[in-house]
């Protein structure tokens, strides 16, 4: 699973004071809408945790019943039943890269002490 954070700029709201995140991974159901949150920066944002490697297609419904898509979405796609097109995304999988990067960092955190900031200097010889 990865969690994602959806955002929608202020501008999308128009006159809606609110919106809620609808997709394939709520089942579109009104009931299980996830409510986006006003960010510092005054975006909207919601957080999901979705498996990796599937794609999703999801929308935006506001306050005043007004449907939007993702403004930054990586793809759109038609859905003919309502003759709008939805929001995609595909969420990325796990690289490889990622995994040796994670596994590098705790091993390096593992055998460096940490009061150890700098080489230890060599002794000077007294003659």
């Amino acid at each position: 699973m990865k969690k994602i954070t959806f955002t929608l700029p202020a501008e999308a709201l128009g006159n809606a004071t609110g919106a809620i995140l609808l997709g394939d991974f709520n089942d579109w159901n009104f009931d299980k809408g996830i409510s986006l949150s006003v960010q510092p920066d005054g975006t909207l944002a919601a957080s999901v945790e979705l498996e990796a490697g599937k794609s999703y297609q999801y929308r935006f419904l506001l306050s005043d019943g007004t449907w939007v898509n993702d403004w930054a979405a990586q793809q759109y796609v038609h859905d003919a039943a309502f003759g709008v097109e939805n929001s995609l995304i595909i969420v990325p999988t796990e690289t490889i890269i990622e995994k040796v990067a994670t596994i590098a960092k705790k091993v390096k955190a593992a055998v460096t002490p940490k009061e150890e900031k700098e080489p230890a200097k060599p002794k000077k010889k007294l003659k």
